[in-house]
């Protein structure tokens, strides 16, 4: 997987704002969207869709409706950015895709990054903590292992 580059503050707003949207009750889930390039891409802005209208969370899922995708990809168009990573929280510390998760991520396209955040993101998540997937297509993800992981997600400064 191509490399990820995220500031330090947008990785701190992300789970701090994940966090406060789930309320440590229910998920809650963004998208990190920015410039794709093939050398690797670069976050420029974090979107939560639980700030977005049509969307319902509980505790292990999280629904979107087609107002909502809407209202995103017309944001995303406004800024002229394109989705970099789905990101989302679970319960526990478990941080594999569910089946849900798998069948419905925020767009089919190879290589897209999937990040699930433990623990409905009420601690500072440590990175090796983290379940970082990738969609290789035709409903297939693998998870990457830790050292892929810390190749990958470039937190600066």
């Amino acid at each position: 997987m191509k490399p990820i580059e995220v500031t330090h503050q947008l990785w701190v707003e992300t789970w701090s704002g994940l966090r406060t949207r789930g309320a440590g009750k229910h998920e809650a889930a963004c998208i990190w969207s920015g410039k794709r390039s093939p050398g690797g891409d670069i976050v420029h802005s974090v979107t939560f869709l639980d700030d977005l209208p049509g969307v319902h969370a509980g505790e292990r899922y999280h629904q979107l409706s087609r107002v909502t995708i809407n209202a995103l990809f017309e944001l995303l168009r406004a800024r002229h950015e394109m989705i970099v990573a789905d990101i989302h929280t679970h319960p526990g510390d478990w941080v594999d895709l569910s089946p849900t998760d798998a069948e419905h991520p925020i767009e089919f396209r190879r290589g897209l990054p999937a990040m699930i955040i433990p623990n409905f993101a009420k601690f500072a998540p440590a990175l090796d903590g983290l379940g970082l997937h990738e969609y290789l297509g035709d409903g297939a993800w693998r998870r990457l292992d830790s050292e892929e992981l810390g190749q990958t997600l470039k937190i600066g400064s």
